[in-house]
């Protein structure tokens, strides 16, 4: 059996990962030889997968004809860049016969837009049958737990929609050399405040800037949530609702810890690069790279390849990692991740076939082959592999499965979430530019019941 590839449009990498072996883990992990399902009770079907041009589709590409060879099922592959997927996955889900039965999905809104045109099959049902799955072979337990949390929609108790494949969890990057010469040590560092303080002194006493955050659009929502997690600490929250929505949705912006998170991040854009209200990921993680700044905070893990690349960052050997500090109030980070899932139209034997290939391709097994090219890593078992520490920094990989025990999900979901993110940031802006934090959160407390009861989830008068 002989695969199918098709190359939809040129392969565009945000990253370089040319510092990692592509031939993958070598170290024992469960064999599919010993999985107690028959690998070969949909033999002769064709599975058609979307994929979008990124290391863990490079990573599991050249192991797919041992799939076929396993199961005698025929894949068709087809891979286009990021840019232009977006489109390209929806126009093929809201057609009456998607091409594809396999596709990549994208963590927060765009999963909840599936699931709520009925886009995308709940993958329960594969999960819980035997002749499907073995579930001590696949082990659905090794997941980190929030990785799984987030694609059970639209609560943690619904059904699964997706199948975690690559992550990037929230961390801090910081210059070892430029601690090293200001006689700074990490591990004195206990919490939030003893970093801010180091931020301000960099900044203060260096001639770099103490930190660059991303500033600008709704790309940095995942990093705001991420420090709303780390102040929200101990209390409770729930999946879809991050920590800046209670009980009956109501929302909690003027909460004392969600105050100060807010009051935190516009501390560090004004220990920031100039410019930093526009920064994007790309600003904001190139400044890191070239120099400018002593750390980057709350981002993700997944950039930690081109900072150790040579060839595109000028901080190459010197960057260090770190979990996110702790608060007063506890300990939180958070995470946003790519799944795979199977589109809802497709032939109830195409289903179980395309669950066969997530099956093996996220399996213990699969993700040998994907780890050293992602650096993102699903499951708790590979990073406890003794090759990760070999294969990727040792910092970055105790940082990462020390995060991910602290990772929460950082998606909202309900209609109206981005209009709440851009006021959200409105509110940012203003704290950064002067105004009381207290003050401008109470105004984006007011600003959100109002898109709250316009969507229907509170009551009309809730009150402030």
């Amino acid at each position: 059996m002989k695969s199918t590839r098709i190359i939809l449009a040129g392969l565009v990498c945000l990253f370089t990962y040319a510092l990692v072996a592509p031939a993958g883990i070598t170290g024992s992990v469960p064999t599919p030889e010993e999985v107690n399902i028959n690998w070969r009770q949909f033999e002769g079907k064709t599975v058609r997968a979307l994929f979008v041009a990124h290391p863990w589709q490079e990573g599991i590409d050249p192991y797919i004809e041992e799939f076929e060879q396993l199961t005698g099922i025929n894949m068709e592959v087809a891979v286009i860049s990021e840019d232009l997927f977006w489109d390209k996955v929806v126009i093929g889900l809201s057609a009456a016969s998607p091409p594809f039965d396999v596709f990549f999905v994208s963590g927060g809104a765009d999963v909840y837009s599936y699931y709520l045109n009925n886009w995308i099959e709940p993958l329960d049902q594969y999960i819980d049958d035997p002749t499907l799955t073995d579930k001590d072979w696949y082990d659905l337990d090794d997941f980190s737990s929030g990785y799984i949390q987030g694609f059970r929609i639209p609560t943690a108790e619904s059904p699964l929609y997706s199948i975690p494949i690559t992550s990037e969890v929230y961390i801090i990057f910081y210059r070892k050399d430029v601690f090293a010469e200001q006689g700074i040590d990490v591990n004195e560092l206990k919490n939030i405040d003893d970093w801010l303080d180091v931020v301000k002194k960099l900044t203060a006493e260096t001639d770099l800037y103490g930190t660059v955050v991303r500033g600008g659009a709704v790309g940095i929502t995942d990093e705001l949530m991420a420090m709303a997690f780390n102040y929200w600490g101990d209390l409770p929250h729930e999946t879809g609702k991050a920590a800046f929505f209670g009980a009956s949705w109501v929302p909690r912006f003027t909460h004392p810890r969600i105050v100060q998170a807010f009051a935190t991040w516009a501390e560090l854009m004004k220990n920031s690069p100039p410019g930093v209200t526009a920064f994007t990921w790309y600003d904001a993680s190139t400044a890191f790279a070239q120099g400018l700044a002593a750390t980057f905070w709350f981002d993700a893990s997944l950039f930690a390849p081109s900072f150790e690349d040579p060839e595109e960052s000028a901080v190459a050997g010197n960057v260090g990692y770190a979990v996110v500090p702790p608060t007063t109030y506890g300990h939180a980070t958070a995470f946003w991740a790519w799944g795979i899932g199977i589109t809802s139209k497709a032939d109830p034997n195409v289903k179980k076939a395309a669950w066969l290939f997530i099956e093996w391709a996220s399996s213990k097994y699969g993700e040998k082959f994907v780890a050293p090219n992602t650096w993102g890593a699903v499951r708790k078992s590979t990073w406890e592999l003794p090759e990760m520490k070999q294969i990727l920094p040792t910092e970055y990989v105790d940082t990462v499965s020390r995060s991910l025990e602290i990772a929460k999900y950082p998606a909202l979901y309900f209609p109206g979430a981005q209009e709440v993110i851009q006021k959200a940031l409105d509110a940012l802006h203003a704290i950064y530019l002067g105004t009381p934090p207290e003050e401008a959160m109470a105004t984006l407390q007011r600003q959100a019941i109002e898109i709250m009861e316009e969507a229907g989830l509170v009551p009309e008068g809730l009150g402030y």
